[in-house]
């Protein structure tokens, strides 16, 4: 994101600018990732917007595109083997682990 905006000003940020960049961002993350990135900066631009620093928040303008999908969830659902098989189990011995260590 700093390559594409890193040089722009503020006052001079347009939503195509935004567009543009999380287009690029798009081919190398996920749909979530991207939403994450526009609320941060949107927000980012509003405490400016505060300050009178600019005149519009362009990234209220921009919608997030959708990016790579992302990785599969350990959650358990139904479709899943009974208890005991599976990665869930291991999950749940790691974060085990983690709240052990950390006692």
């Amino acid at each position: 994101m700093r390559e594409q905006l890193g040089k722009v000003k503020l006052k001079e940020l347009t939503a195509g600018d935004v567009q543009e960049t999380l287009d690029v961002l798009a081919t190398r993350l996920s749909t979530r990732s991207l939403q994450i990135i526009r609320n941060c900066l949107e927000r980012a631009i509003r405490h400016a917007e505060v300050r009178d620093l600019v005149g519009q928040n362009v990234a209220a303008l921009v919608k997030a595109p959708v990016g790579r999908p992302g990785r599969p969830s350990y959650a358990p659902s139904w479709d899943m083997p009974p208890s005991g098989q599976g990665r869930p189990r291991r999950a749940a011995a790691a974060m085990t682990a983690r709240v052990r260590a950390s006692s």
